[in-house]
Order: C-alpha cells, then sequence, then structure tokens
C-alpha cells in the first residue's frame, strides 16, 4: 500500500512538471501489485442497552373502590388539617385538661403562652375534648398563622373548670372518621372495640367488649399474626394501645419488607402514622424555618416489632371497607313553629357529627348584631340542647345572645349548625319585631 501512495505522488509531481513545460517524465516503472490487506474483521456488534423497564399502567380502580379511596383521602385530610394548624394567642392562657379540677389545681394543666407560635390544636384530655378549637381562629397572616384572641376564659370554664378546646389522641382519630359521615361516637381507647362499631384490621384475637390490655393481647397472637394485621393497614386505619392508659394514631402509609423465604421483616416494615402526642414539645417547621410548639407527631414512622412491643392493635370502621352510600344527612329542630320566646328551648339533633351551633341575630339591613357559638359535648356529637346558650357552661364558646338589650325595630335570627367536616346548615331562622 505504501508503494501505491509513492507512485500516485510521483505521478502527480510529474504531471505538474509537464504541465508547467519542464523535462518530459521518465516512463513509470510498472507498479509491483501491492497485496492485498487482509479484510478488517468487522467489530462485534456492541450490546443494545437495557431498556428501562416500562411502567406499568396503574390498574383503574373500580367506581366502589374509588368511593373508598375518597373516604380515606379525606379523613386523613381532615387530621392533616387538625394537626398541622398554626396559631398563636394574645395572653398567656392556663387551663385544664381534666374536667374536675381548677387550673390552680393538679397537674393536668396546660400553659399556652402569648408570642408562641404554635401547631395543631392543642391536647385536651378525655370526655371533655372538642375539636371546636378552630371556633376561635381568626383570619391567618401571611405566615398562614391564625390569632387567638378576645376569649373571655372565664366564661368558658362554667363551673370552674377551664375550658378543654383541644384533642385528645382518640378524638383526634375520632373526629377525622366522623368528618366524613362516620355514625360513631367519640369513644375513649378503651373502648375502640367491635362491640362499639369499631372493626379489626386482619385476623388476629382480642376481647370485643372492652380493650383493657392490647400489649398482652399482641403479644399471644404472636409476631407473625401481628406482623401480617400491619400489612393490611390502609390510609386511615388506626392503630390503638390500651392498658392503664391508653393512645391511638391515624395510618397514613405502610411499608412492607419481606424476607428471602416471603415472611415479613418486622425490624424494616414500618406503619406511618399522625397522632396527637398529649401535651406540647418543641418542632422545627420547615415552611416558617423556625422553632414552634406543637401537639402532634406528623408522618412518624413505627416498625413492626416496635408496635407488638407497645401492643398496638389495628381497626378501622364500617365507612373505609364498605363502600355503601353513607346516610344523607339529616338536622332536625324539634320546634316546628320557633319563635323569639322559645329561641333558648328545644334541641338541635342530626345523623353526623356536630361540632358547633350558632345564633346570629341581623338587623334590617343585614348587619350582625349578636351572635354566639356553643358546641354539643363530646358525649353526645349528634345532639345539642338549645338552653346551653341561657348559661354560662363550658359549651359557650365565643360571644352572647340577649334579644332583651335590642333597640326597638325588626331583626332576623338564625340558628346554624356546623357538621365535623365544616359545613354549616341553617335549622331555624324566623324574623322578629323589638
Amino acid at each position: 500500500m505504501k508503494k501505491l501512495l509513492a507512485l500516485l505522488l510521483a505521478l502527480v509531481m510529474l504531471l505538474a512538471l509537464a504541465a508547467c513545460g519542464g523535462t518530459a517524465a521518465t516512463p513509470e516503472t510498472p507498479e509491483t501489485p501491492a497485496v492485498p490487506e487482509t479484510p478488517a474483521v468487522p467489530e462485534t456488534p456492541a450490546e443494545p442497552e437495557a431498556s428501562e423497564e416500562p411502567e406499568v399502567p396503574a390498574v383503574p380502580l373500580t367506581p366502589e373502590e374509588q368511593i373508598l379511596a375518597d373516604r380515606r383521602a379525606a379523613a386523613v385530610a381532615y387530621m392533616r388539617a387538625i394537626s398541622s394548624v398554626l396559631w398563636t394567642v394574645d395572653e398567656d392562657i392556663l387551663y385544664t385538661l381534666n374536667n374536675d379540677v381548677t387550673p390552680e389545681e393538679g397537674t393536668k394543666r396546660l400553659t399556652l403562652y402569648a408570642g408562641k407560635i404554635y401547631q395543631g390544636l392543642p391536647y385536651s384530655y378525655a370526655a371533655g375534648s372538642e375539636a371546636c378549637w378552630m371556633e376561635m381562629l381568626g383570619e391567618p397572616d401571611e405566615n398562614g398563622i391564625h390569632p387567638v384572641s378576645g376569649v373571655n376564659w372565664k366564661l368558658l370554664s362554667g363551673t370552674g373548670t377551664y375550658a378543654r378546646l383541644g384533642v385528645d389522641c382518640s378524638c383526634a382519630v375520632e373526629r377525622s372518621w366522623q368528618s366524613i359521615g362516620a355514625n360513631i361516637p367519640a369513644k375513649s381507647t378503651n373502648v375502640m372495640t367491635v362491640d362499639n362499631g369499631f372493626l379489626r384490621v386482619g385476623e388476629y384475637e382480642a376481647p370485643t367488649d372492652e380493650f383493657t390490655d392490647t400489649v398482652r393481647d399482641a403479644a399471644k397472637n404472636g409476631k407473625q399474626v401481628m406482623y401480617a394485621a400491619y400489612a393490611l393497614l390502609q390510609p386511615a386505619d388506626a392503630i390503638v394501645y390500651r392498658t392503664i392508659n391508653g393512645h391511638a394514631r391515624m395510618v397514613v402509609g405502610v411499608d412492607v419488607v419481606r424476607k428471602d423465604d416471603g415472611s415479613i421483616n418486622g425490624m424494616k416494615s414500618t406503619v406511618t402514622v399522625v397522632e396527637q402526642t398529649g401535651g406540647q414539645r418543641g418542632a422545627f417547621n420547615t415552611e416558617l424555618k423556625k422553632s414552634v410548639n406543637t401537639f402532634f407527631y406528623v408522618d412518624k414512622a413505627y416498625t413492626f416489632s416496635e408496635l407488638v412491643s407497645d401492643g398496638y392493635l389495628p381497626i378501622t370502621i364500617k365507612e373505609l371497607i364498605d363502600p355503601s352510600p353513607i346516610e344523607e344527612l339529616s338536622i332536625r329542630d324539634n320546634l316546628t313553629e320557633p319563635t323569639l320566646d322559645m329561641l333558648f328551648y328545644g334541641t338541635i339533633s342530626a345523623n353526623r357529627a356536630m361540632d358547633a351551633i350558632t345564633i346570629t341575630i341581623t338587623d334590617a339591613s343585614g348587619a350582625v348584631v349578636q351572635q354566639c357559638t356553643a358546641r354539643p359535648s363530646r358525649a353526645n356529637v349528634f345532639g345539642f340542647n338549645m338552653s346551653q346558650f341561657g348559661t354560662d357552661g363550658a359549651e359557650r364558646l365565643n360571644g352572647s345572645v340577649d334579644p332583651s338589650a335590642l333597640t326597638a325595630g325588626k331583626y332576623h335570627c338564625a340558628v346554624t349548625a356546623r357538621i365535623i367536616n365544616g359545613d354549616t346548615h341553617t335549622v331555624r331562622e324566623f324574623d322578629f319585631t323589638v
């Protein structure tokens, strides 16, 4: 090949000289035939790059599955709302967590400090707990922080016990369930059992009449039985513990990890929850980029192994596993012809949990001249006696209504009931003249 290139180069030079009028070129020596090149070994084709596994298209939910998915999402959203709301108070406030002591007595009391930022409804213990704290919240500022001001805490105390206006752990879970229309009464952890309208998740065994020692119950069932039950949990289900005291957590996610033999790895499998923790603690708020005081753990994960050791049993409610239509909302006022004289008489009842009853009096121009809000007791969120507006009991939240203090003129009175999910409905109204 080199010889061939040399000859070609020489030929080019000779032609160039001839073109310039130079000496005639010497006849070219015949080229020795070039040795044919050894054919190049063709390259082995490169292995095609492994293509990514095609995404498996999501299987569309059936209409029934979609109903249940929507209910679960709504219950979790309610729990997240009451666990993340930001607020402050305008003065230091001391109130009790029990229903039988004043703030100056005992240790079951809570202090809220002016200037502190709080996240989530405050902790409040047992039967008096309500979600009505939301009624106290003013319009949020640019950071989403609601002011709580102008509250007459002494008025709310009624018989000397300061108002308990937050939620405890079981109340937070139950209120979230009630927000989707679940017709269950508010309970404490010891009666969140099958006999009281709650359902087990999984095949574990436990007494149906009352949870008295769930640590014992979990241990009797054994780890693998309890692991299998935890693996069946879905968002909006709950896990409950009870011995002398109790605790409830709402499930927001489950991650199941299995061993090579297919059994569940309890040390690596987790249940993620939102829970009212009882009392307050400091936590860093990523949106505010500062520390706040909170009463909740949000998106905290516990291993299956921890849950068995601590004695947590998984439960749910009918509305989360049965897509049958929830009974249509019905609110009833037993006064068929309400009048001003009968304003503080009669009862308001509903087939959904209520968290506030409000009386609003407006003048002829439509301006609000008197208003007062009260709450049903946790023991009976499905009924409210209007006579509670006529006292300074613990059900009274804010404002006041005294028709005798009105000046002469025409007025309109409306009584509204707010359902746990936030919907408000007018249940009584009439016009009157002073």
